[in-house]
């Protein structure tokens, strides 16, 4: 498993043309729908910064690929922490027919949500996933959380359990607190 740092690495000019490419259409989808995530400074976030770094370690193919989002955000939390990059992830995904499987797992309410979701208590409860299973894990200001800094030995917990779910290949994307 190879692990990366957010944002301590570079997304190539390429990718990023790409990613902005392949959700040309969520804008005219979300407003339709009555939608404004772009009032949002995390979902701005997620789009120009978060997606880009999952596709560049996807190596730009996420057809048959299983992506895993963890503290991906849940429905109606203050402050916008709502579950923008798996969104995105499966959007992308149904609208260009990628077969992406996009899994969020937060504490939170992730009911209605069009991605697999697992409410977890990343503190007291193993991740449900088998061996090699997921190509890309991310932890984008998971690590920040009030309940996982003041939890001994979670983060390393969670690293264990990633180092089995995560193909061999496999990218774990941070962002350290």
């Amino acid at each position: 498993m190879k692990v990366k740092v957010f944002p301590n690495f570079s997304v190539s000019r390429e990718i990023r043309d790409y990613a902005r490419e392949l959700t040309l259409f969520l804008g005219d989808k979300w407003n339709s729908q009555s939608l404004d995530p772009s009032s949002h400074t995390l979902y701005t976030g997620a789009l120009k910064n978060y997606f880009p770094s999952v596709l560049d370690a996807l190596s730009g193919n996420m057809n048959g690929k299983a992506v895993l989002d963890l503290g991906c955000g849940s429905n109606n939390t203050p402050f916008g922490y709502e579950p923008w990059l798996c969104r995105i992830l499966s959007e992308v995904s149904q609208y260009h027919r990628f077969r992406t499987r996009v899994i969020g797992v937060d504490h939170g309410d992730l009911s209605g949500e069009m991605f697999e979701t697992h409410q977890i208590d990343l503190t007291t409860e193993n991740l449900p996933f088998g061996n090699n299973t997921v190509n890309v894990a991310t932890a984008f200001n998971l690590y920040d959380s009030p309940d996982l800094q003041n939890v001994c030995g979670t983060k390393r917990s969670l690293e264990n359990q990633l180092k089995k779910i995560i193909v061999p290949k496999g990218v774990f994307i941070y962002s350290p607190v």
